[in-house]
């Protein structure tokens, strides 16, 4: 996977953002899972899951913007003053830009 978005990064000029969500078994591993087990049988395009190590991988040689590698609902979440903070989600993101 990495040789694809080395692919694309290539073709971008500097200062180029790659964003990316996907889904990990870091949160709610077991529900995760059988989220990605029932997508994969219904023939949508396959996933798989990966961790936030595997995820920062894609990031390698770009400047990764804070929060880093989170889960989807914590990366700048809103202030919220009601119900407290966001909950993990099983879907990690990341936002790096080219240098």
């Amino acid at each position: 996977m990495n040789q694809v978005v080395d692919r694309l990064l290539s073709a971008v000029p500097a200062g180029s953002y790659l964003a990316i969500a996907h889904p990990t078994g870091e949160v709610n591993g077991e529900a995760a899972q059988q989220a990605v087990d029932m997508s994969n049988e219904a023939g949508v395009a396959p996933m798989c899951l990966r961790g936030r190590t595997e995820l920062e991988r894609f990031f390698d040689g770009l400047e990764l913007l804070e929060p880093g590698v989170v889960s989807c609902s914590l990366w700048r979440p809103p202030a919220n003053d009601i119900g407290g903070p966001p909950r993990p989600v099983y879907q990690f993101c990341g936002l790096g830009r080219k240098p």
